[in-house]
């Protein structure tokens, strides 16, 4: 059964992911608008697929930060 995050754990991650955020509209003239991949996929082109890129982008940022073992201590609200 998962645990509800630690207050102080939950302000630790809420952290990391507003840091990646702000950190993405400082530099967001470095980052493509349209995905640099080969087309196919379902989600290509799509306000979903930047939704899905985003969030994995702050996912690895995040593990990146607190360590990959850590993962299942990530928590996604949408």
């Amino acid at each position: 059964m998962m645990q509800p995050l630690q207050p102080d754990d939950f302000l630790t991650q809420s952290h990391a992911i507003l840091d990646f955020i702000v950190d993405y509209y400082k530099n967001i003239e470095n980052y493509p608008v349209q995905s640099q991949v080969e087309t196919g996929g379902v989600l290509h082109e799509s306000t979903c697929e930047a939704a899905v890129c985003t969030m994995a982008a702050a996912r690895d940022i995040a593990l990146n930060k607190i360590g990959w073992e850590n993962i299942s201590k990530l928590v996604v609200y949408a």
